[in-house]
């Protein structure tokens, strides 16, 4: 996404519309529509009088780094007013009931959280505007169950206006949403026998990637990685997935010791793998050690996962044999491996002996042990 600024050449857009600066030029596109009696004072402000009126809004309210029009890409025309702080939505009556005005808020949202890196937002409309509840409500809006007046809004002295609230977590939640597959979260559960199906929102890996690299530098990103426990399966990948862009060490680990309890199904942990780590190798291993003494059973299945990713070549001591050997779980010495729908779950170690594998050289291809 680009930031927008007043530069004419930047905008954010999507395959149906552009968020961009107003222009002089568009003076009677806005007057065509906010001329409408029924436009304008659905969203506070009264109709437009005249041309001259438009032009004069442009360059003195919406000619600024924060107002932008919406420009339907098919026509080249400005359809629509979109900014931080303006109240409801673009009501424009040609266009209303076809996504246009969710679509252009969800825009400016990820622009504010993702560029801005704003960590909340607050909305309202007025309460006899069900339209604008709506399409807050769709973006991911919260009530917050305060009502104000707005005086200087037109016709504000006498009607309520509803405020709404979207944070960090609840912007997270909302994306996630959007991006769910309802045919996917039916196949993955069943892959996660330690999971609930109702905490499957089922969002694919890859636009888990994508969007853990859009966020993870955001004050969104770090309000939900505090957000512990988290509600949805997704949620707990998407978490791993913005700690393993994690570049600072000991960061990593605060947040990793956060996290690492909380954890309650293999995909999750074994998704965890932090790029930092390879660097840090030394520094990591008692933290792996700690991990795998954990009585947690995915923080120990995740010490195991980082003593073999990282300790398996050069670095191998014929001691972490032992470390893993003299694991306990609450089923016995050695862990217990679980059958799920016919496919092996392990655990921690499926009880591996791993007293009985032969090492002649030390490798980071695949070890063939005795089960």
């Amino acid at each position: 996404m680009h930031g927008i600024s007043h530069d004419e050449n930047i905008s954010v857009e999507t395959d149906r519309i552009i968020l961009r600066p107003w222009r002089e030029s568009d003076a009677e596109a806005l007057f065509k529509y906010a001329s409408d009696p029924d436009v304008g004072p659905r969203a506070g402000w009264p109709p437009h009088k005249s041309v001259e009126e438009s032009l004069e809004i442009i360059r003195t309210i919406f000619r600024n780094d924060h107002t932008w029009a919406i420009e339907l890409k098919q026509t080249g025309e400005a359809i629509g007013c979109m900014g931080y702080y303006l109240y409801g939505e673009s009501n424009i009556t040609i266009y209303w009931n076809q996504g246009i005005c969710s679509e252009s808020l969800r825009l400016m949202i990820d622009y504010c959280f993702q560029e801005q890196h704003f960590e909340v937002l607050w909305c309202d409309c007025f309460v006899d505007n069900p339209a604008s509840e709506r399409v807050m409500h769709k973006c991911g809006f919260r009530d917050t169950g305060a009502f104000n007046l707005c005086s200087h809004l037109y016709l504000g002295d006498d009607r309520l206006v509803k405020i709404m609230r979207l944070d960090g977590s609840a912007y997270i939640e909302t994306k996630l949403f959007a991006l769910q597959d309802k045919a996917y979260a039916d196949f993955q559960s069943k892959l996660l026998p330690t999971v609930k199906r109702e905490t499957v929102i089922g969002v694919r890996t890859p636009d888990l990637r994508k969007m853990a690299k859009q966020i993870c530098k955001t004050p969104a990103a770090q309000e939900f990685l505090h957000s512990l426990p988290h509600i949805y399966f997704d949620e707990n990948q998407l978490h791993a997935l913005i700690l393993s862009e994690e570049k600072d060490f000991d960061r990593c680990m605060e947040e990793l010791e956060q996290f690492l309890p909380y954890i309650d199904n293999w995909a999750t942990c074994d998704q965890l793998s932090p790029r930092c780590l390879n660097k840090h190798m030394q520094e990591l291993l008692p933290f792996i050690r700690k991990w795998m003494r954990s009585k947690h059973t995915y923080t120990k299945r995740f010490g195991i996962g980082m003593l073999m990713r990282y300790f398996l070549d050069e670095a191998f001591r014929p001691e972490y044999l032992e470390w893993v050997a003299s694991i306990k779980s609450r089923h016995g010495s050695l862990p217990q491996r679980l059958q799920s729908n016919g496919m092996l779950h392990c655990l921690i170690s499926s009880n591996i002996a791993w007293r009985k594998i032969r090492i002649t050289k030390p490798s980071r291809k695949p070890l063939r042990v005795s089960v």
